[in-house]
């Protein structure tokens, strides 16, 4: 029976005039007219007979001239060798198995076929241990590292299969790729301050907000919060800290602060890998952090929808022609753009993304991180070759053909494949940190901090030095006034406006200097010390004392003491009343004979009332905050 000859091409008349018009509109789009009176289909049809001839007598070559061809493109026939393929052996005890090399081994039989024996080849150890990961590392001055993703064999644990059993190069490792400085989705800068553990608050309890700036300690400020999506540690894992955004501007970009109300933060000693790793002292010490996981792209698309001009120049050597009509969007570590109104983008012509420079420099050796360049061709995208794509600072040049380019939905895509260089726009990743804080007052009175009452701040005007409406005032008794901003690390001068009226019997009176004094002490680290001056009059004053003309009008007046923390309240030191842990001023009643009699000699108490109590920062009343 003679052999049938093989069929090297089936392809026909027909075939091949469908394949000619689906390359025409990629070789020759000019060439629109497909009819079969066009002559260049003419043309087509003569040489599809022609191909059609050649394919039929191609397929009459008998099988030693084909043998003869392929020797001829260096094929040759090599001898038959046994059957070979994987076996994967299961251990059913718990020790471990040794088999020696040939062990005979088969398929199963079943009624259709017969089992085949195979024999191994090498000695083999049958054990229960699994390959959890795989690495592919290349060392070398610029090491790189891959982990090999994979997959169980019919999920059989101990038998991998890489690229879906197609295979690998393990040590096909492209820099970029893999290398120090490939992209990763977990990058983050690391902040440690001990004042962050006062921000443990949650702001639905009625308590204001503060916030706190990030900037670059370079010398334009520059605010970096945006860049970073920021986070702090709970019980619970790692919490989200809300954005705010600030009144005005920074370096004409919109500036963001940080919310400081982080309820449940934690401790968390910086760890990074084993008890081995040696870290640096202040970071080994801090125990309270924050941390912001980086979102360049994020970023990025804000700015570029004010400052990027996106335009196209084709070959002939005519003018830059601006697109108006776009827009952009962050996916994850992709920029991906809507040009509309784009002309299809032939050989030589140009795409032109023209970015403005902010000195936000984010590649190592470019303004921009390195990004490989995708247009969205129908439904599936394909890769611009990097020779066709050239970076000049802040401005992309993409060159064409970008044959069949989608003219609907998002159609450009920039997809980051290296790390952000921090470095480049926080150099020496040294910030400066300031915490705009709401100044809060906290008030008490009574004769021991141990035994205080609250004195709220909707409840004025407030008798601290009575026990009772009826009784005198009493020797003995303290006005406490708490407050951060005592210890304002800026030591700037701290401005105290106390509201005061003395009343008997419901109605104001003069103040009775002679009936009263007080005592201004602050609380340091082991006791409570009279604030300082040249004169000593905290240790021993009346209100008159500091405002000797108001003294002399009966009804409510207000007084202003500015204390300087660095002279005037040294070893200031924090301290917890009630439960309220800062640092205190407080008012002493040391004298007292607060007692007046009315028209029908009725003897009465002197009230020394308070109606009010504010605190400004640097001499100053203002937005009731501080830096």
């Amino acid at each position: 029976m003679p052999i049938k000859p093989p069929n090297l091409d089936d392809r026909r008349y027909d075939d091949i005039i469908d394949e000619a018009r689906k390359l025409i509109p990629q070789y020759c789009p000019e060439w629109t007219n497909l009819n079969p009176s066009d002559p260049g289909m003419t043309l087509v049809q003569l040489f599809a007979w022609m191909t059609e001839l050649i394919i039929y007598r191609l397929n009459k070559v008998p099988d030693k001239t084909y043998i003869h061809f392929l020797n001829f493109i260096g094929e040759e026939r090599k001898r038959a060798r046994p059957a070979v393929g994987p076996v994967t052996f299961q251990l059913r005890g718990e020790r471990p198995l040794e088999l020696p090399a040939f062990t005979r081994c088969s398929t199963r039989q079943t009624e259709e076929k017969a089992a085949l024996e195979f024999l191994t080849v090498d000695r083999l150890t049958i054990h229960k241990s699994n390959i959890v990961r795989v690495m592919a590392v290349k060392g070398g001055k610029r090491p790189v590292v891959r982990e090999l993703p994979f997959t169980h064999l019919n999920n059989h644990a101990a038998a991998l299969q890489f690229s879906g059993g197609r295979g690998i190069q393990f040590f096909d490792l492209d820099p970029l790729a893999y290398g120090p400085d490939a992209y990763t989705p977990h990058q983050f800068l690391y902040i440690a301050h001990n004042d962050l553990r006062l921000m443990d608050f949650d702001p639905e309890e009625g308590r204001p907000v503060g916030r706190m700036r990030v900037r670059r300690s370079s010398g334009d400020e520059m605010s970096i919060a945006a860049f970073f999506r920021w986070e702090y540690p709970t019980a619970d894992g790692w919490v989200p800290v809300s954005l705010t955004s600030e009144r005005e501007d920074n370096l004409g970009l919109k500036e963001f602060s940080l919310v400081t109300a982080m309820p449940g933060i934690i401790e968390m000693p910086f760890e990074v890998g084993d008890e081995r790793t040696k870290l640096p002292e202040p970071v080994a010490r801090s125990r309270w952090w924050i941390r912001g996981r980086l979102d360049y792209e994020r970023w990025l698309a804000e700015r570029m929808r004010d400052d990027l001009d996106v335009s196209w120049k084709d070959d002939r050597g005519g003018e830059e022609r601006s697109i108006h009509n776009w827009s952009v969007r962050a996916s994850g570590r992709n920029l991906e753009f809507f040009l509309q109104d784009l002309p299809p983008i032939r050989g030589g012509w140009t795409i032109r993304l023209a970015l403005v420079d902010r000195g936000v420099p984010a590649g190592r050796n470019s303004y921009l991180p390195r990004y490989r360049w995708w247009y969205r061709r129908g439904e599936a995208w394909e890769e611009i070759p990097r020779e066709r794509v050239r970076v000049e600072r802040t401005v992309v040049i993409i060159t064409g053909p970008l044959p069949d380019m989608a003219s609907d939905g998002f159609n450009l895509r920039a997809e980051r494949i290296e790390t952000v260089f921090l470095r480049g726009f926080c150099p020496d990743l040294e910030l400066d940190l300031s915490w705009i804080r709401p100044v809060e007052v906290h008030m008490f009175a009574g004769d021991d901090p141990r035994r205080v009452e609250e004195q709220l701040g909707d409840g004025a005007p407030w008798d601290p030095f009575q026990i009772a409406p009826v009784v005198p005032p009493t020797i003995g008794r303290k006005f406490y006034v708490g407050s951060d901003l005592f210890e304002n690390r800026r030591k700037t001068p701290v401005l105290l406006e106390v509201e005061v009226a003395f009343e008997m019997n419901g109605e104001p009176i003069e103040e009775p200097a002679d009936l009263y004094a007080l005592q201004m002490t602050y609380r340091a680290e082991d006791s409570w010390r009279v604030v300082w001056t040249e004169d000593k009059i905290f240790s021993k004053f009346t209100f008159a004392d500091l405002d000797e003309e108001g003294a002399k009008r009966a009804g409510r007046r207000k007084i202003r003491i500015v204390l300087d923390p660095d002279t005037q309240l040294k070893g200031l030191a924090r301290h917890t009343i009630s439960t309220v842990e800062t640092t205190w001023i407080r008012l002493e009643l040391i004298k007292s004979s607060l007692t007046g009699t009315d028209e029908e000699k009725n003897q009465h108490p002197i009230m020394l009332r308070i109606y009010g109590m504010r605190l400004g920062a640097d001499r100053v009343l203002g937005d009731e905050t501080y830096e």
